[in-house]
């Protein structure tokens, strides 16, 4: 899927670099992979995180994904596909590890 650059927030950050809201980008990622996950880190109030970890919970399936995403997979949108495709996978592997997560 293409993305369109309207949808990508550039914030100015102290060492002169533009860096992409990293939560921006995954919301529209994980939104069409699976509704119901929400992005833990990077945090609300730091979207553009310079930390490599990101972290997505899924409240009512009890499931959680740890992944370390390399900051050029935001800041060229070029890249946007591979983010996706790693998201993806870990979001599958969390389903595998937890499949039938109980209800309470």
């Amino acid at each position: 899927m293409l993305y369109d650059a309207r949808d990508l927030h550039l914030v100015l950050v102290s060492d002169r670099s533009q860096l992409p809201d990293k939560r921006a980008i995954l919301k529209l990622i994980i939104d069409r992979i699976e509704p119901g996950w929400h992005i833990k880190k990077p945090s609300p109030l730091n979207p553009t995180d310079i930390e490599h970890e990101a972290i997505f919970q899924h409240p009512e399936t009890y499931r959680e994904v740890t992944i370390a995403l390399d900051n050029s997979l935001f800041r060229d949108a070029g890249q946007h596909q591979e983010l996706e495709r790693l998201v993806r996978e870990a979001i599958q592997k969390a389903a595998q590890k937890w499949p039938s997560s109980p209800r309470s």
